[in-house]
């Protein structure tokens, strides 16, 4: 989603980009009110950016915006988090499986070297983030379905803001790492069905994660009232 969208400036691109990194990285938390004058003070931006860019994220699914509040950081919601990693199972599960039979030496040592790179960060969630990115990429890449990746590359900012729950504690983080060095040994060994079903069950269990961290923390909305991507 970094590229500029239609109708935008370069002004408006660049809000838009930070609002959402912000929305991401909780450091606009969910249900906070977004007030144009303070973010155009704090982007060091005028008011008109941020006003496109906040029409673009509620477009998107990252702001709700009400007549009687105005424009307010989406909560989660439970059940559009759970049709997206089941969706994400599915195409992701796919990857892993193209990747096993057309991965090159190189694309196989790529994502055995982030691996080992994420066992070495267990301690450090901001990198783990990252790394974890960086892996679900290597291995849609080593797929070589430009399709596949543009549909995931597209989903890629609503699971990174999930990520940021399922991420949040160091035993996660453990099961996360495990889950993805399996995936990535199949790769290695070219198992295109261990691959395939190491990674359907990672997604899955990402969700149980992210179902329970959602029990402890006032960040869900109950029902439908927000989607991910609005219809």
């Amino acid at each position: 989603m970094n590229e500029q969208l239609p109708g935008l400036g370069p002004r408006g691109q660049h809000a838009l980009d930070q609002l959402r990194t912000m929305i991401i990285e909780s450091e606009l938390a969910p249900n906070e009110r977004l007030v144009e004058h303070q973010l155009a003070a704090q982007l060091g931006m005028s008011r008109t950016p941020i006003r496109e860019a906040i029409r673009t994220l509620h477009s998107e699914g990252f702001i709700i915006i009400t007549p009687a509040v105005g424009a307010i950081v989406a909560p989660i919601n439970p059940q559009d988090a759970e049709e997206l990693y089941l969706v994400r199972g599915i195409l992701e599960s796919f990857a892993a499986a193209e990747a096993a039979d057309k991965r090159s030496d190189e694309e196989a040592n790529a994502i055995m070297s982030v691996l080992a790179q994420a066992g070495q960060l267990l301690d450090f969630p901001e990198q783990q983030q990252s790394l974890n990115r960086q892996f679900h990429q290597l291995v849609r890449v080593a797929a070589n379905n430009s399709l596949v990746n543009r549909i995931l590359g597209n989903l890629e900012p609503y699971g990174d803001r999930l990520r940021r729950y399922t991420q949040s504690s160091r035993l996660n983080r453990e099961a996360a790492l495990h889950q993805h060095e399996v995936v990535g040994d199949a790769i290695k060994r070219r198992d295109r069905e261990a691959a395939s079903d190491a990674m359907y069950e990672h997604m899955l269990s990402g969700w149980e994660r992210l179902q329970a961290e959602l029990d402890t923390e006032n960040v869900a909305s109950p029902g439908r009232k927000n989607r991910l991507v609005d219809q």
